[in-house]
Formats: C-alpha cells, structure tokens, sequence
C-alpha cells in the first residue's frame, strides 16, 4: 500500500512529520538498519538528504507565516544555515514565495515534490516501510494484544491456572499464550531501557545543528531537551519485535487454536472496553508479516 491510499488528514500527516524527522537525523542511521529500513548507505545519504530538503521548507516557512512561535527556532536556524543546508536560501524561498506555509497539506506538496532527490524502487520502499511500520508503530494499538493478557494474569501466583480457567485451548495452548506474553513484556522493557540510555547520551552529547532547528520548533521545547526520533525508533524496535513474536505464537497454536484464542481475547476486550481497538489490532497485526506487511 502506498501513502497515497491513505488519507492525507492530520494525523496521518502528524506521522509523516515524525517520519522526516526520524529519517534526517545523523545518530538514526545505525538503528534504522536494524529496524529493517532495506537501504543501502548510499541510498539512506539519500533518503536523509531528501527527508531534510522538504523539513528545510517545512518549517521555514511555517516560521515565516507565524505558525510556529518558538523563542529558539530562528537562532538555531540560523546557526544551521551558517554550516551548510541541502537546500539554496532561493529555493526555499522560491517555495515559500509559491505559497508553501507550513501546513499540512504542504507537506504532502513537499514529499512529493522532492521525491526526485531518491529512485522510485526508494520511494515505494520508503512509503511501505512508513504504512506497514512507522505508522503501526507510532499508533500503538498492536499492543491491546498483549495488555489483554496481562489483565487476565494480573499478579496471579499461577499465571497459567488464571489464563486456562479464563481461556479454554488446553494446557499446551495456554503455555504458549503465556511464553508470548512474557516475552512481549520482557523484551519490551530491554528495548525501552536501552533507549533510555541513547536519550541520556544523546542529551549528554547535545544536539546537531539540524537536531537543535527540529527541537526548537515546537513553542514548548528547547534545543537538547527532547530528542523525538528516538522514541518513534524505540516504538518501531517494539513493534518488530511483537510482529517476530506474534508470529511463533500463530505457528504453535495453529489455524483452529488461533480462532479460539482472538474469539477469547475479543470478548475479554469487549468486556474492558476494548474491543474495537482490539478487532482493529486482530484484522490487521495478526496476519501481519515479519516486516509488518500482510
């Protein structure tokens, strides 16, 4: 699925936002490899120098037109200027000047409109990888699967008599129901301490000059405070994992215990409230493959 089949509407584009900014920075490149981004580094100079160019114009001119009202953002950029750019001061004001204004169907107008700067095979990749991973990933209803199972096993003594006496597969079933959970909670909380620890250097290291334009934007942030890409990068390292561990889940119970278990896990959903969120998260992320495609 491509970026054009999906609606263009703030959210999306909220994402998308965030997907640039993940994308143009230095210290990502090495965990985006391992996210599975299928970019040679070649390509990924490319990609970062494509993702930049339409930010440069982005956020100029959103500052131009009062969108953005950060007491940091035009020292940063200046400072950002004075060391280089992918984009001319003309061009950009060409586009500002054909009125670009920093909204969000502008930056639909600037992805497009750069796309020249990759190969077409990058840019179909770059808008699978965004729909199938980024986008799943930042959402973050996936994880309704496993918070099901943690309701039901709660602080239980004996996690697997709680979840056979709620959920009826069978002993064997029911160990595998509970090895994918405690995985999913076990490795999750390995991910998020290890990025725990690259904010902490990266805060100690302090920014980029580009780091410093993209922290400045918002009116409530200030350079080296917050560095947001790496939390979208945590939550896509979360979300391979839980499709990688999904997955052997499927293949241990197999077709007739899978229907058993998502028909259980939506009615104990429905009782919590849950349930629309988990038949969303049923109809797309159980089929869902390693790179999160179906």
């Amino acid at each position: 699925m491509l970026i054009d089949q999906i609606i263009p509407d703030q959210e999306h584009w909220h994402a998308r936002f965030s997907f640039l900014k993940m994308l143009s920075v230095e210290r990502a490149e090495s965990l985006i490899y391992e996210i599975g981004l299928n970019v040679d580094r070649q390509s990924y100079s490319d990609v970062a120098r494509f993702a930049r160019a339409c930010l440069e114009v982005y956020l100029y001119s959103a500052f131009c037109k009062g969108l953005s009202d950060s007491p940091h953002f035009s020292s940063c950029w200046r400072h950002y200027r004075a060391t280089g750019g992918v984009l001319s001061d003309e061009t950009i004001q060409e586009q500002i000047d054909k009125g670009i204004r920093g909204d969000n169907s502008d930056l639909y107008l600037l992805y497009r409109g750069y796309q020249h700067m990759i190969t077409s095979n990058t840019s179909i990749m770059l808008d699978s990888f965004f729909v199938n991973h980024f986008w799943p990933a930042r959402d973050g209803s996936f994880d309704i699967l496993p918070f099901t199972i943690l309701k039901i096993v709660g602080r239980s003594a004996e996690p697997i008599d709680a979840l056979s006496k709620a959920m009826p597969l069978g002993d064997e079933n029911v160990k595998f129901v509970l090895h994918f959970y405690h995985n999913y909670y076990s490795k999750k909380s390995k991910i998020h301490s290890r990025f725990d620890d690259l904010h902490k250097q990266a805060v100690l290291n302090g920014p980029s000059e580009w780091e410093a334009v993209l922290q400045s934007f918002p009116a409530d942030s200030k350079p080296g405070k917050h560095y947001f890409w790496l939390s979208d990068i945590c939550n896509c390292f979360i979300f391979q994992m839980f499709i990688s561990e999904k997955e052997i889940l499927r293949e241990h119970l197999g077709n007739d215990a899978s229907e058993q278990f998502l028909n259980w896990m939506q009615i104990e959903a429905d009782k919590r409230g849950d349930g629309k969120l988990l038949a969303e998260s049923i109809s797309y992320f159980w089929n869902s493959t390693e790179n999160g495609s179906k």
